[in-house]
């Protein structure tokens, strides 16, 4: 994460930023019924300060299938599904997290 009012910058870590409640399995949608959740990132510079983008959002592998556009999601933009382009993108690095980019 990079702190601009200082320059200085943290590395990345292995896994990724968006929190998931429950571990992803193969296969496994997060969707109960209709709603599926969709999760921000929560990312700190490293002078400590909390920010959440809005550019991209985290979820199961299987609900962010590559191409896959979801309509009027955060803030009525859509966003557009990375497929495993987004693997490991949670917290807990897994090979079935995925990522939406607003498209």
């Amino acid at each position: 994460m990079i702190d601009y009012s200082t320059g200085t910058l943290n590395s990345v870590s292995t896994t990724g930023m968006f929190p998931t409640p429950v571990a992803l399995t193969s296969g496994a949608s997060l969707a109960n019924g209709t709603v599926t959740p969709y999760f921000p990132a929560a990312c700190f510079t490293p002078a400590g300060k909390y920010w959440i983008p809005r550019a991209a959002l985290g979820g199961a592998l299987v609900d962010c299938a590559a191409g896959a556009v979801i309509n009027s999601l955060l803030d009525g933009f859509n966003y557009i599904g990375v497929g495993n382009l987004g693997g490991k993108s949670d917290q807990r690095g897994t090979n079935y997290s995925g990522m939406l980019m607003r498209w």
